[in-house]
C-alpha cells in the first residue's frame, strides 16, 4: 500500500471509529462535548485533510482548521485574511489590496467587540488608563 492509499485508509477508519461511538444527547441545550471527543474530532479532520491533499516536504498541510468547542469557549472572532499577492493588473491589485485591508480591519473590529467595546477609541482609552496606573504605581512604589 502506497502512502496515499495508507492515508485514505487511516482517514476512513478514523471517521468510522468516531461515528461508531454513541451520540451525546442534549438536555435542551447543546449536547455535551467531552475533551476526548473534541480532540478526536480534530484528529479525524487532520486525517481527512492529509488523505485528500497530502503534506508538503516540511510536513505542513495546505489546509488549516480551528475547532471551537462552543460548550466551553466563545465562537472564533477572527476571520481568515486572504493573501495580498502581487498582481500585474492594477485594477485587480487594488481589489486584492482592498479585500486584504477590509479583512484585517474587520478582525480589529471583532477584537474590539470581544472586549465588549463598540469602538477602538474605548480600547485606546483603556490602554492609556493602564499606562497611567503603571506610572502611578512606579511613583508610589
Amino acid at each position: 500500500m502506497n502512502e496515499e492509499e495508507q492515508a485514505k485508509s487511516t482517514a476512513r477508519c478514523a471517521v468510522s471509529d468516531f461515528l461508531e461511538k454513541p451520540r451525546s444527547v442534549s438536555d435542551g441545550g447543546w449536547a455535551p462535548v467531552s475533551e476526548e471527543d473534541f480532540k478526536e474530532l480534530g484528529d479525524v479532520i487532520h486525517d481527512l485533510i492529509r488523505a485528500r491533499w497530502g503534506e508538503d516536504p516540511d510536513g505542513d498541510l495546505p489546509v488549516e482548521f480551528d475547532l471551537i468547542n462552543r460548550t466551553t469557549h466563545q465562537r472564533q472572532w477572527f476571520l481568515p485574511v486572504p493573501y495580498a499577492r502581487p498582481c500585474e493588473n492594477p485594477i485587480e491589485q487594488a481589489k486584492q489590496d482592498s479585500e486584504h485591508l477590509e479583512m484585517v480591519l474587520r478582525n480589529l473590529r471583532h477584537a474590539a467587540d470581544a472586549l465588549g467595546y463598540g469602538s477602538t477609541d474605548h480600547i485606546f482609552k483603556f490602554i492609556r488608563g493602564l499606562d497611567a496606573s503603571d506610572e502611578a504605581t512606579e511613583e508610589t512604589g
